[in-house]
């Protein structure tokens, strides 16, 4: 069994797209599946996106594979909603994949 079990303290709630409208635009994203996860922040530092700069908050986000979103998906966490921007699974441990995610404005 894996030990990481006790450091999965954060419950975060995935968010499924949501419908089309008849205009055929996305609708907001619907509550789905919660999870147990581990969050820390990333040091912040100048992100360069394009040609302009990038302030937004990142977190490492580690969790169950079964549960872990894909790259794209998004998160709620204490109010906040995060970006998944990358997933690896974790090769000390194949049950658990890291993400790092992006806090984007409401």
């Amino acid at each position: 069994m894996s030990g990481i079990a006790g450091t999965l303290r954060e419950r975060v709630m995935r968010l499924e797209e949501g419908g089309r409208n008849a205009a055929g635009a996305a609708g907001e994203p619907a509550p789905g599946a919660a999870a147990w996860a581990a969050i820390v922040p990333l040091p912040a530092g100048p992100a360069v996106l394009g040609d302009r700069m990038v302030a937004a908050r990142r977190w490492r986000v580690r969790m169950r594979r079964q549960a872990a979103p894909m790259v794209g998906s998004h998160l709620r966490w204490r109010g906040r909603t995060l970006v998944v921007l990358s997933r690896t699974d974790d090769p000390r441990d194949a049950a658990i994949s890291e993400m790092i995610a992006e806090e984007r404005a409401e």
